[in-house]
């Protein structure tokens, strides 16, 4: 059930802890966009529209409207450099259509690519060409080939399939 859904049921005493819940975040995040802005990371003209942005964000997670996402994962997608493109979904574009992989420099492009042959290429092949697994080295995967699909299967495995979910950190 959506928060705001339990929050309606709840009554008033719903409404404002999901209002308190919403300004809060905004709260807890000033600090950190002040400590961007600051290191000259954030222009000084954004920090509200990524403060307003991402609390826009936790009010639709909390009415229901972002199923594909839990709330840590919203969480940390949120607070991470770019927010993973979140801040479309906010502005009417889906959630499928908004992620974006936000672990995208040289250096994370490195990591991932040590990664997939320690623990891919197996089934993969090295090149991700396929071999016991289907090739990677294409488009058109049979569970999607967005950002967003491809972090659900990295997150939680195929059912039904040897892709079960790997023991992965978020990053």
């Amino acid at each position: 059930m959506g928060a705001l859904k339990f929050a309606k049921q709840a009554g008033f005493w719903g409404i404002l802890s999901l209002m308190v819940l919403v300004v809060g975040a905004c709260l807890a995040a000033v600090p950190s966009w002040n400590s961007l802005k600051n290191k000259g990371l954030v222009p000084e003209d954004r920090v509200p529209q990524k403060i307003i942005w991402r609390a826009k964000l936790f009010t639709s997670k909390a009415a229901g409207h972002i199923p594909e996402l839990t709330w840590t994962e919203i969480w940390k997608m949120a607070l991470h450099r770019g927010g993973f493109g979140l801040e479309n979904a906010v502005e009417g574009v889906s959630v499928d259509g908004s992620v974006e992989n936000g672990y995208n420099t040289k250096a994370d492009r490195a990591v991932g690519e040590n990664i997939f042959k320690q623990r891919c290429s197996t089934c993969h092949g090295v090149n991700a060409v396929g071999g016991i697994g289907p090739p990677l080295n294409r488009p058109g995967h049979r569970h999607g080939d967005s950002d967003l699909a491809i972090y659900n299967v990295l997150t939680h495995g195929i059912p039904g399939t040897a892709m079960v979910r790997p023991s992965l950190t978020f990053a």
